[in-house]
């Protein structure tokens, strides 16, 4: 093994993402297998060195097709040198030409059999799943109701395993050591990837479509093509292709053509299908015509006898071309951004720009930028306006600047129809470029009249990300026009980093949401889960309990009826209390494990609340004729929509607990009704001036037999009966309470409106 290849194994320990883009930089030219490269350069010497003929090219891109390796990197030398909005080989191969095509076959590099351990991975068995995946998305795609591009769905499926190929290649001793555990054990590749690696193939396949530049929507396909349906984020650009690539990957497996290195099935093709408006009927015709079709591809793969047995030499030596192309294209990007004096003004504008910068922080700084250039002092009628057009908001953010102030920060609304790919060129006027972005363009009348500037678009890997509008009187003459021209170009990628760097506080801000909702279920999860298991257990305990009870209240009763003496009578008479106490906790546990089906009703909360006054104050508990019991109820509080039974007893339940546990002269009970109009719900308040509750007992009142009342007083099934009466009707419970303050509990149940 050489130097380079000893180093990347020796960051496998502990790899992480910084460890794995290291490594991927340093293996990012994957190979292709020897007879793809033979048959392409057999086919290449055919060509005359200047060929620009179509038929020539499109022969060459049959034969790359069906090779990841190539593939992705003529969809990299594409978008590093058409803009980056290269999605389908037949774009790349426009954008290239025969020429560069040409230098990138004979610059590829080829598995060496001879020093590769492929123990656990038949190479070209892989090569024909992935070229089945690639089939099926293609065909999968073509029977879509959704607008997905088949060339692109093609593209996706042929390299949503690239991540394989790039830890096999960067780590090979490392990889054969997870096909190894795999082959044992037959279960999912992922999860060896990251035990004995510590990344998985898909956040690595994720990291080289980075590096190599392949593009969003394909960086996000073979990022997410493992991902659960149901997990999937919201935020993603291509979803449905995301879904499309999932499907054709599972169709491939199950259909058995050639081998992922994979034993896992976790995705039903009917449910996935169905997200894709794909019929069962298309699907099966998909899947009964697909291995005759890979067939027709994979017979490229075959075997070929090469004339020339110098061709493999040639491949080795040539790899210095690709080299100068790189290197061209650097000296030719950085003069421009060096053109007309802008670096000057590009490096004080970075120099301006801080971690905890915003969009229009940035904004502003574009728009100042601009302005120093062309030595402008912006007027309030005719200011500097500097937007931001960010893919995943319905709005653009707008900064005027005059003089050297923010003045005006608006959010326009962006149009449906609005597609970040149809650039408009700097010839373009200001009325036409903000019609094609947003609904009424006549929103900006107020910041700028647009008959008088210049519009200068902000465009980032062929995108439309923003752009500046310039006061048309300062800019007539041809030197000032250019500066503006070259800042724009300049500008562009700070504005593109600060949105990406908004979008991943978005995404963080959302997955840390989708976390608490998780855990939420899973809370809810675990607890429908217990309140089940206690529900069986009643069940059987009362299958089991209450017939020897019976029996021995009965029998109980009958010795008390025969007792010769008193004594003998509170005997028998207290042994059917008991019996009687034991067959109540039964009842009360089923109960509170499988509560009545609520029966909703339309309830005043001022009549429940006083009905609610009157049982309590009416009853034989020993507060209840000293206590005093006050309602308020808000001018705004709706009707309840709730089971007027249960909500009753709850309220009740509530009261009594207060009483209970109130040591005083006077216990003072505040019953409150009031609105929450947000929600569409009604919020009762049971307040009252007890002694309060300590954090440690708040934490455990709604746990079944939990009492912070002297062993033997209640069951301690008050408050999570109440808690289950409230939330089989829609609401939430939940208490507020610290020592010597009282304790007051929020009660939030439906509102009905109507």
């Amino acid at each position: 093994m050489d130097k380079q290849a000893q180093q990347s194994e020796s960051l496998q320990q502990g790899l992480n993402a910084e460890k794995l883009d290291a490594v991927l930089r340093q293996h990012q030219s994957l190979p292709t297998l020897p007879v793809i490269a033979n048959k392409l350069l057999a086919m290449i010497t055919r060509l005359p060195a200047g060929a620009k003929d179509a038929q020539c090219l499109e022969e060459l891109l049959e034969l790359i097709s069906v090779d990841m390796s190539l593939s992705a990197k003529l969809i990299s030398l594409a978008n590093r040198c058409g803009g980056g909005n290269v999605r389908t080989l037949a774009q790349a191969a426009k954008v290239l030409g025969v020429s560069k095509v040409r230098s990138a076959v004979f610059a590829q590099e080829i598995f060496d059999i001879a020093e590769k351990n492929l123990d656990g991975l038949n190479l070209q068995e892989f090569w024909k799943h992935c070229i089945a995946v690639a089939t099926a998305a293609e065909m999968l795609a073509e029977n879509s109701s959704r607008e997905i591009d088949p060339q692109e769905a093609y593209l996706c499926g042929l390299l949503h395993d690239i991540g394989k190929l790039a830890l096999f290649n960067a780590l090979p001793k490392s990889y054969s050591r997870v096909l190894e555990t795999l082959n044992s054990h037959r279960e999912n590749i992922a999860d060896y990837e990251r035990k004995i690696i510590g990344l998985d193939h898909a956040t690595a396949g994720r990291r080289l479509a980075e590096i190599l530049q392949l593009g969003e929507r394909l960086s996000q396909v073979i990022w997410l093509h493992h991902q659960p349906v149901e997990a999937m984020p919201s935020f993603q650009l291509a979803k449905d292709l995301t879904l499309l690539v999932i499907l054709a990957d599972t169709v491939a497996r199950r259909n058995d053509i050639g081998f992922s290195g994979n034993y896992c099935f976790p995705h039903s093709t009917e449910q996935l299908a169905e997200q894709l408006d794909i019929s069962p009927e298309s699907l099966d015709e998909i899947a009964k015509k697909l291995p005759a079709k890979v067939d027709v591809r994979a017979k490229l793969l075959e075997t070929a006898q090469v004339s020339d047995a110098s061709l493999t030499d040639t491949l080795k030596t040539a790899n210095a071309e690709l080299g100068k192309l790189y290197q061209q294209l650097q000296s030719k990007t950085s003069s421009l951004a060096q053109k007309a004096g802008a670096f000057d003004y590009l490096r004080t504008f970075l120099a301006k720009l801080t971690p905890q910068a915003s969009i229009a922080d940035i904004l502003g700084e574009i728009a100042e930028t601009i302005a120093a250039a062309c030595n402008i002092s912006p007027e309030k009628s005719e200011p500097i306006v500097a937007y931001s057009i960010e893919d995943d908001s319905e709005e653009i953010t707008a900064v005027s600047l005059v003089g050297v102030e923010i003045k005006n920060l608006r959010k326009l609304p962006k149009n449906s129809d609005f597609d970040p790919a149809n650039i408009p060129g700097n010839s373009s006027s200001p009325q036409e470029a903000m019609e094609s972005l947003l609904a009424d363009e006549t929103q900006l009348i107020d910041i700028a009249d647009l008959a008088a500037f210049s519009h200068y678009p902000l465009i980032s890997s062929g995108l439309w990300i923003g752009g500046a509008l310039v006061p048309r009187k300062f800019d007539h003459e041809s030197k000032d026009n250019k500066v503006c021209t070259e800042l724009a170009q300049a500008l562009a990628m700070p504005l593109a980093i600060m949105q990406q760097r908004c979008k991943a506080m978005r995404i963080s801000e959302e997955l840390a949401s989708a976390s608490r909702q998780i855990a939420q279920i899973q809370e809810s999860l675990s607890e429908a889960k217990n309140l089940a298991m206690v529900g069986e257990m009643a069940a059987g305990a009362a299958h089991e309990l209450n017939n020897p009870l019976a029996v021995v209240s009965g029998r109980a009763q009958l010795m008390r009826e025969r007792a010769t003496d008193d004594e003998q009578c509170k005997i028998w008479e207290l042994m059917a209390e008991q019996a009687q106490k034991i067959s109540d906790i039964i009842t009360d546990l089923m109960d509170f494990a499988s509560p009545p089906k609520p029966k909703p009703e339309i309830i005043d909360p001022a009549e429940l609340l006083k009905n609610a006054r009157k049982v309590f104050i009416s009853s034989e508990h020993t507060k209840a004729a000293s206590a005093q019991v006050d309602i308020e109820i808000a001018e705004s509080a709706s009707r309840i929509w709730a089971d007027r039974a249960q909500l009753a007893g709850v309220i009740r339940e509530l009261i009594e607990n207060a009483a209970n546990v109130f040591v005083g002269e006077q216990l003072k009970v505040s019953l409150i009704a009031e609105s929450n109009e947000f929600s569409q719900e009604v919020i009762l308040k049971i307040k009252d001036n007890g002694p309060g509750i300590d954090a440690a007992t708040l934490e455990k009142v709604f746990t079944p037999f939990f009492s912070s009342l002297r062993a033997g007083r209640r069951r301690g099934l008050g408050l999570p009966r109440a808690k289950r009466f409230i939330e089989i009707n829609g609401g939430k419970i939940w208490i507020q309470s610290s020592p010597g303050q009282g304790t007051t509990v929020f009660l939030s149940l439906p509102a009905r409106l109507d």
